[in-house]
């Protein structure tokens, strides 16, 4: 969990790293809102949705549309190194 987070912290934006880590801290696999994203990301929700548009996990995480406004976001790790 170090090795991904230290990843983390210097290839992911900072919109995708608050998303990241809440999911890793949360057991790897969650199930967020867009307004969640609001809250957890402190910004509104037309920078949400300009983010979703060019979203870039670096192969440490997928995130997938359940419903309307509703994603699953799952740590997957990755293998490139820092």
């Amino acid at each position: 969990m170090e090795h991904l987070l230290e990843r983390a912290s210097f290839q992911l934006g900072n919109f995708e790293l608050r998303l990241f880590v809440y999911a890793l801290g949360n057991g790897g696999s969650i199930v967020l809102s867009k307004k969640t994203m609001c809250a957890l990301t402190s910004t509104q929700i037309n920078n949400v949705n300009k983010h979703l548009k060019t979203l870039d996990f670096k192969g440490m995480a997928k995130l997938d549309l359940v419903d309307g406004t509703v994603f699953t976001l799952k740590v997957v790790g990755g293998t490139s190194n820092v």
